[in-house]
């Protein structure tokens, strides 16, 4: 009976180890949050979880939300942390 439960434990073990993961890419909250009372193509700002403030422009998502899209990418964690030893 164990060998049974051992054998089931490595089993689900193994399958959730090559289970789908999840999906990345997709826009967080708070970019969805930034649109909320704008409409598509207005000017939008998102702050990060690091304080950065980003400007960027509201566009419909697949899902027909607006999102905001930032003019340029985030400061890197390195080139954030360069600037605070500096």
């Amino acid at each position: 009976m164990f060998r049974m439960f051992a054998l089931l434990a490595i089993a689900l073990t193994a399958s959730s180890a090559f289970a789908k993961p999840p999906h990345r890419g997709e826009p967080p909250e708070v970019a969805f949050e930034a649109c909320a009372a704008l409409v598509d193509q207005d000017v939008c700002t998102v702050t990060t979880p690091r304080g950065h403030t980003l400007e960027g422009v509201c566009r419909i998502h697949k899902t027909d939300a607006l999102f905001c899209v930032p003019d340029r990418e985030p400061p890197r964690r390195d080139d954030h942390d360069a600037d605070d030893e500096s």
